[in-house]
């Protein structure tokens, strides 16, 4: 029998740092290269985490591949889905466990400016003036609890326990990853503590101190 697991984020709210910790500290796994023999996980999160400036975030991304993870012989299994919204939702709610990983949509906004996503790759205008920017927030988001976040949420909002399984970008750094292996009976190793403060540093000062406090 196997156990799959959903991961699901909007561009900028940290879905790969919430990857990474749930490899790091439970027994999910997936296929990143199309074999299934027991690669080297640290090698390959030191491939991808290799950034030395802002410009080179996206492009030291390793992608999972759902297709071959689909037909491995993993026991528990990972997907991740970047921007649900794009797809209409069809892939939400489809596996055994499913966590939504969001923040604020001002901290998203920024960290997406910051690692050129494609909020702004598909929006250029938005590097020219805080105007552009304020027109292209406008009618974007909604009230949640004490925060405004992505109106793209509120279709899953409407479907899942968001008490337990919506997770605030900021309480994965603070406890670095407990708050989602809480979820899968992970436990947080050295290698998440390490992950944790190696993935905060990558960050502007500014930037490191919204994502921790």
């Amino acid at each position: 029998m196997t156990n799959s697991l959903g991961l699901y984020y909007m561009g900028g709210c940290g879905g790969y740092f919430a990857f990474w910790h749930v490899l790091l500290g439970s027994n999910y796994r997936c296929s990143f290269h199309g074999h299934f023999d027991d690669y080297d996980l640290q090698r390959i999160k030191d491939w991808q985490w290799r950034i030395n400036k802002p410009s080179n975030w996206k492009n030291t991304e390793m992608h999972p591949l759902h297709d071959f993870t689909d037909v491995s012989d993993f026991s528990h299994r990972i997907y991740l889905y970047s921007n649900p919204d794009a797809l209409g939702y069809k892939d939400i709610e489809k596996h055994d466990i499913n966590i939504y990983v969001y923040t604020d949509y001002e901290l998203q906004f920024d960290l997406c400016k910051f690692k050129g996503a494609n909020m702004f790759k598909d929006n250029p205008s938005l590097y020219d003036s805080e105007q552009e920017q304020l027109k292209y927030k406008q009618g974007k988001t909604m009230k949640y609890a004490d925060k405004n976040i992505s109106r793209s949420w509120l279709p899953i909002l409407a479907k899942i326990d968001h008490s337990k399984y919506f997770i605030d970008l900021r309480s994965i750094v603070k406890t670095q990853g407990k708050v989602l292996l809480d979820i899968i009976d992970g436990n947080v190793t050295q290698s998440n503590r390490e992950f944790n403060t190696h993935w905060l540093g990558l960050h502007t000062p500014e930037l490191k101190d919204r994502l921790a406090n």
